[in-house]
């Protein structure tokens, strides 16, 4: 695996003919002769959106991970991943950098990937709820952060879990925000307001989904 990704990460290691070759084979076996229909799809969508970036080659050696609306995945310090498409909320752990190997218009820094990887073979880490009424709450397997999803709706206001700072966010419909001691503060979808720690609780009401990042 370390050889595998070493290769393909390093600049100039893999030329542009075997990526498009890897590529078109994807595309054209479509998940026959037993391999993945989804991770040749990935492949061949990869390799049609970032012509010769042999990140896209890399995603075979990736699993492929389908989330439905609700569900949540931990993804483990040094583990290398790329986001495709749909709504998703990621909450990290404290950083002073983003590393990327590719894939993207962004900067990218193949060496100091490499340096940090986790050359690991294992399955996802699906991150099942603690539902209480109308809040499901996703607690990761570190101290630095839990999230939680409120459905607002016709159940009246509602005391929503977390201490300390926090930042609410709506991903859908239309929400109104309070504490004891300020608001409420309007938010539609893709709005935000950050609750510092001295706030105490947080009282929401609406019609909306809202997402918070909290600490433990």
């Amino acid at each position: 695996m370390r050889t595998a990704v070493t290769e393909l990460l390093t600049p100039g290691a893999v030329p542009a003919s075997d990526t498009r070759a890897v590529v078109r084979a994807c595309a054209e076996r479509r998940g026959a002769r037993g391999a993945s229909v989804r991770i040749d799809a990935i492949v061949a969508e990869l390799g049609a959106t970032h012509p010769e970036d042999p990140g896209a080659v890399a995603a075979l050696l990736l699993n492929p991970v389908t989330l439905a609306p609700g569900e949540a995945l931990f993804i483990p310090a040094g583990t290398l991943h790329a986001y495709l498409q749909g709504l998703g909320v990621e909450l990290m752990a404290n950083s002073d950098n983003v590393l990327r190997a590719g894939l993207t218009s962004k900067h990218i820094d193949p060496e100091a990937v490499l340096s940090t990887v986790e050359y690991v073979t294992a399955p996802p880490v699906r991150i099942a709820p603690e539902i209480t009424g109308p809040i499901r709450t996703f607690y990761a397997p570190v101290e630095d952060f839990e999230m939680s999803i409120t459905t607002l709706g016709n159940n009246g206001a509602v005391e929503m879990p977390g201490r300390g700072p926090r930042i609410v966010l709506s991903i859908s419909g239309q929400a109104q925000v309070r504490t004891p001691d300020a608001g409420p503060v309007q938010l539609g979808p893709g709005e935000a307001v950050f609750v510092p720690a001295t706030a105490g609780h947080v009282i929401a009401d609406g019609d909306a989904h809202l997402v918070q990042a909290a600490v433990p």
